[in-house]
C-alpha cells in the first residue's frame, strides 16, 4: 500500500505501507505520486493554505486537490 503526505519522506515505511510526498496542488507531483497505483482512495482535505495559494476559500482549494487527484 502507498499513502501520500505532504512529509511523506519523513515517514517511517513498513513492509505493508510506503509513504511518498506529496502537493497535491501540483499536477505533476501528484502524476509522480500515484504512479503505479491500481487503486487510489482520496479521503484528503485541507485546512491550511500554501505559499503559493493565498486568496480563495477551502472549498475552492479542495476542488483543487480533488481534481488533480482524479486526473
Amino acid at each position: 500500500m502507498i499513502s501520500l503526505s505532504q512529509n511523506g519522506d519523513q515517514r517511517k515505511n513498513t513492509d505493508e505501507l510506503k509513504w511518498r510526498s506529496c502537493d497535491l496542488f501540483s499536477m505533476k507531483d501528484a502524476e509522480k505520486s500515484l504512479a503505479g497505483a491500481d487503486i487510489a482512495v482520496y479521503l484528503v482535505h485541507t485546512m491550511l493554505k500554501t505559499a503559493k495559494l493565498f486568496q480563495g476559500v477551502f472549498e475552492d482549494m479542495d476542488v483543487i486537490l480533488s481534481d488533480n487527484f482524479a486526473q
